[in-house]
Parts: C-alpha cells; structure tokens; sequence
C-alpha cells in the first residue's frame, strides 16, 4: 500500500507525507474515523513510508507482505489469544478486506459473538518490543487498530511508553471513537481526523472494479455516507444473500399490516425469521433497505438518470411501490433505518428491533 494510493484523504496525506519530508515526525498518532474512511490502509501505507529502504531489494517484499521485522501490529481478539497467534489471519484480513470493519474481523477469526479485546498481555509484548533496537536499523513502527477495545489494566500500561516514546518508536493508533480511549491516552496522541470518501471516489471504484452500471453506482455511493467498506459490503451481501425477495416479503406484509392490524402476526413471524441471522447479516440487510428506498424515491420523481428497478419485481409493483416513498415521509423512513442499525449494533433484541422498525415504516406509508 502506497501514500499516493489511497482512495480519497487527500488532507491527511498530504499532512502525512509533509510531516515525513519535514522530518518533525510525530511520535503517536491517532488515525480517527469509521473502518471505511481508510484509516487502516492509510497507516500502513505511511508505515511503508517511514520504514522504506531502497538499498535492500528484499524490502518492498517484506513490506508488500506486512513481514518487515520493524512493523508491528495489535488488534482486538478473544481472550487468551494474542495478535501474534493470529497474524497470518490478520493479513488474510488486510488483503481481503482493508476497509472492513471490527464486526467483521470478529467475524472472520470465528469469534462474532464475542467481545474482542486488546489485554495487559499484548501490551506487555509489545513495550518489550519497542524498548529494544530496531532489526533494520531506522524506525521501529507499532500499528495498534481498534484501540477503544484495550481493557482498562493495557490501557494503564502504555501510558509510560506514550509519554516517553523510545527513540525512533512510532505508534500509529487506528480506531473510530474518541471516547473509547482512556483520557490520558488520548491526551498523548496526535488527532488526525479523516475525512469521508467522495462520492465520485466510490463511484468510479464501483464502475471500474466491480462493473455496476452508472445509475446503481451512484445510487450506492450517494447512500454510502463516504464509508467504503459499507459500500463494499453492500455489493457483497446483495450478491451472497437473496434480500431482494426478503424486502419484498416485508414490504408486502407491512401494507397487509396497514389495511388489517390483525395482520401484525405476519410482521412478528418475518422479525423472528431475521432474528436467528447473524448481527452482520442483519446491518447488512437495513443498508439495503436503505438502498432499495433511496432509488424508490428517485422513481416516484422520475430522476432518469438514478431510475431502475433494483428488484425482480414486475414493473407495474416497483412503480406503484415507489408511488409511496415521497420527501415527506422518506427523512423520516431513513430515520428509522438506522436507528434500528444503532440498535442492532448494540446488541437490541434483533426481533423486537425489526418489529419496532416494521410498525414505524407502517405509519410513514399509510
């Protein structure tokens, strides 16, 4: 991964590539945004600027493969399992996914259910690390992703090395919220704030990468909030999971519910049925309910270029749906959407969630 490489943060890398060339390089940083902004792909990619040497051939594929002895990296995992146990899983992740987020990493090593954390044992190794000499002779680089999930004893024990970096130390920090780190942790950091991915950004991704057409490619970019992983995810789930007649299925039993209440039967047996799916499946299937409104509402105002039937639907069903979703009632549809997201990501009851969810749709289209 290279600085000129990454997709959209154009201020961070400029700041980043400045501070290098300037040679005042900060010793901590704090890459701060959603996984989709690029925060991970951005810190190794200035990680393989600051450890870069062009006398050894061997180092581009050191770097290429995340093997350089001097880059180091912790992340959240189960308990008793070090981020050492899990590395070579870790770059499967990276190369796979650079944009994914924690959910999905937890996911991937098989641990969803769980918590993963970040405990006084790795920090422990890692200090042991940095205070030693650098194998290569230049920067020793730790690369510490999701650090809200150190517990509070970890977080406690890196607070000398932060103060006092040894030399040549850099410790990049990765995460997405600012309140999930310890006050004198986060008082020790740099902020670098990143920015969401332009609309334009993620379009041309999606037409070049992944072949969409122009209309679905900024249907999804334009509701992608800047989160490419989102976006990613999206095309994914759409590919992998039929959500297609699964929203039918709802939609349908949500205007039943609206001309009889007795109907609510239906819409309690369908918010069961989406309760046994995995959380990730579920947040994945509201970003496409989200989706499936939006060019819902470019249809009903007869947006040409954002207008195609997303569904397998029969012309006349998708065009007398979308006679339903005007402004008036979409602010408030999306409103919902990702309340119900929040909930979910919070481990609500999932049945109750899409329950609230259907009734509140219910009233925004009667």
């Amino acid at each position: 991964m290279y600085l000129e490489n990454i997709i959209g943060q154009e201020e961070a890398k400029l700041f980043l590539t400045n501070m290098y060339k300037s040679r005042c390089i900060s010793p901590t940083l704090f890459f701060l945004g959603p996984a989709g902004y690029g925060g991970l792909p951005l810190s190794i990619a200035y990680a393989r600027q600051l450890l870069f040497n062009e006398k050894d051939p061997s180092n581009y594929l050191k770097l290429d493969t995340l093997q350089h002895p001097d880059l180091h990296f912790i992340f959240p995992t189960a308990p008793n399992v070090l981020s050492s146990d899990l590395f070579y899983k870790w770059r499967e992740f990276i190369k796979n996914n650079s944009y994914g987020n924690l959910f999905q990493w937890l996911e991937y090593i098989k641990i969803g259910n769980k918590t993963g954390k970040i405990g006084i044992e790795e920090t422990q190794k890692i200090i042991k690390k940095l205070q030693m000499k650098s194998y290569e002779g230049g920067y020793k680089v730790l690369i510490m992703w999701m650090p809200e999930r150190l517990n509070v004893v970890a977080a406690n024990n890196l607070l000398k090395i932060l103060e006092y970096p040894p030399e040549k130390t850099i410790m990049l920090f990765v995460g997405e919220e600012e309140r999930g780190l310890l006050p004198p942790i986060l008082s020790r950091l740099q902020l670098l704030r990143l920015k969401p991915i332009p609309v334009k950004e993620i379009q041309k991704i999606l037409q070049k990468k992944y072949n969409l057409i122009e209309k679905k490619a900024i249907v999804i970019a334009q509701g992608a909030e800047g989160d490419l992983g989102r976006t990613l995810q999206l095309i994914q789930c759409t590919e992998e999971n039929d959500f297609g007649e699964v929203f039918r299925q709802w939609i349908r039993n949500i205007f039943l519910f609206i001309k009889k209440t007795k109907a609510l039967k239906t819409l309690i047996e369908w918010s069961e049925v989406l309760h046994n799916w995995g959380k990730e499946r579920q947040i994945q299937f509201l970003d496409y309910c989200l989706y499936i409104f939006r060019i819902a509402l470019f249809t009903h105002y007869n947006v040409k270029k954002l207008t195609f039937n997303p569904l397998q639907w029969k012309k006349v069903d998708w065009e007398y749906f979308s006679t339903y979703i005007q402004w008036e009632n979409m602010k408030g549809i999306l409103k919902e959407i990702n309340k119900a997201s929040r909930e979910i990501w919070k481990n609500a009851h999932a049945n109750l969630v899409f329950l609230d969810l259907s009734i509140q749709i219910a009233k925004y289209l009667h």
